[in-house]
């Protein structure tokens, strides 16, 4: 079994040190768990950063829930780190000299690379494709994080769409769910999409739950409360998905308490209603405090010119642009409207409804990144490449990494209603 503490020990080979914040009200109103991987050390980074890619943290509204997610988030991100060992089947090709056994990156319908490195000799991973279970090859670009120099170019490489968990399927349930989310949110944020608000109001008036839902309901409420107190206006919105049951919930922070005003936006899907609402709270929560925490050190103010990573798009979140946009766009939503009723949903039935709606997923097992000692204690580690969905975009200036398919379709396929304004480059998305 996983023993989350012991993932942690830097005797174990994951992390170099770790630790847990409690909640400081008003600026953290959360549990904070931050991981520094044992592979950052001696590493070149950038300095005067927030964020590093070897550097983790996941916030909770319990200690319990915080070193939980610190331990996963640390487990994923350790597995995308590039090693001079590479996935058993890796090759060096043309698309062209792989034929049907690559993926089509460029196509517009999956948006995921730069046309002009069609032509180019790249390193592909070999996944397996999850409609038929065919192995599919994907450059490197699109796994590893940070990826190689060589193998980054004509790619927008992330740490989206990956996951772990206790063995293969739970991470590769929680990958999926990611594919989802990070497609409901980027298409409803560029196409200016009108979710309906939920009534916080009604779950408070609502019946008593029992069992761990009712856990996740209370906590949603304390927190809702805690950011009530803290000067903040919470609001939480419903994001239709393509796949029944799967509820996505976005959050939306609007904080006029410091010395400039500042929105921050989380997201969530899960097949279990309380807790997409309150992950997608406490994501919220967490960039707010990010930014707070850092303002100062960091000089936040003005966006960068362009957002390339995490910490640009930490600096855009800071800006009065980007509070300008999100609080207009939270203006927007509709309702307000109930809370969807709850339905569990098997990863087979995620499959099936991610292939109905026009995805086609690949995964690769990345497992065997993992140090020796979490492998033994269970620890599993996918990334799912989000093949006809729109993925999470690192830097705004690249234009193929929009699926032009999703854009077009929004409407049509989530019933919602687009409002007519800014698009592109002129509206980055709010999430680090």
């Amino acid at each position: 079994m996983i023993n989350f503490l012991a993932t942690l020990d830097p005797g174990n080979g994951l992390a170099e040190k770790s630790g847990m914040l409690p909640p400081a009200p008003p600026d953290d109103l959360l549990w904070r768990a931050l991981v520094r991987l044992s592979r950052g050390a001696g590493r070149a980074e950038k300095t005067g950063h927030a964020l590093s890619p070897y550097v983790v943290g996941a916030y909770g509204h319990s200690r319990m829930d915080a070193l939980v997610r610190g331990a996963g988030e640390a487990v994923e991100r350790h597995a995308l780190l590039s090693r001079a060992e590479t996935p058993h089947g890796t090759v060096r090709a043309t698309p062209a000299g792989l034929g049907a056994r690559a993926l089509l990156f460029a196509d517009p319908g999956i948006g995921l690379g730069d046309p002009r490195s069609a032509e180019r000799t790249l390193t592909w991973y070999p996944t397996r494709r999850l409609r038929d279970d065919a192995e599919i090859l994907v450059p490197a670009g699109l796994v590893d994080y940070p990826a190689h120099p060589a193998d980054a170019e004509g790619f927008d490489p992330g740490p989206s769409g990956a996951a772990s968990g206790y063995g293969y399927d739970m991470a590769l349930r929680s990958a999926l769910l990611e594919m989802i989310e990070r497609d409901a949110l980027l298409v409803a944020w560029q196409r200016r999409l009108r979710p309906m608000r939920i009534d916080v109001d009604v779950v408070a008036a609502g019946p008593v739950r029992s069992g761990k839902e009712n856990t996740h309901w209370r906590s949603l409420l304390r927190l809702w409360a805690s950011a009530r107190r803290a000067g903040l206006l919470p609001v939480v919105a419903d994001l239709p998905t393509g796949v029944p049951g799967v509820i996505c919930t976005v959050a939306v922070i609007i904080d006029e308490t410091g010395p400039q005003p500042l929105a921050t936006v989380g997201c969530n899907a899960t097949d279990r209603v309380a807790w997409s609402m309150l992950g997608s709270l406490q994501e919220a929560l967490q960039i707010r405090s990010a930014v707070v925490n850092q303002r100062e050190s960091h000089g936040y103010g003005e966006p960068p010119a362009d957002i390339v990573d995490d910490d640009d798009r930490l600096r855009y979140v800071a800006s009065r642009k980007c509070f300008d946009l999100v609080s207009e766009w939270a203006s927007g939503f509709g309702g307000p409207r109930a809370p969807r009723t709850e339905h569990t949903v098997t990863t087979a039935a995620i499959v099936t409804g991610l292939l109905a709606d026009g995805a086609d997923p690949l995964a690769i097992d990345l497992t065997g990144r993992l140090p020796v000692a979490l492998r033994e204690m269970g620890w599993a580690a996918v990334k799912v490449v989000p093949a006809g969905y729109q993925h999470l975009r690192m830097t705004e200036s690249y234009g193929f990494s929009w699926n032009a398919k999703r854009l077009r379709t929004a409407e049509t396929r989530t019933g919602l209603s687009a409002a007519r304004g800014p698009t592109g480059r002129s509206r980055p998305h709010p999430l680090p």
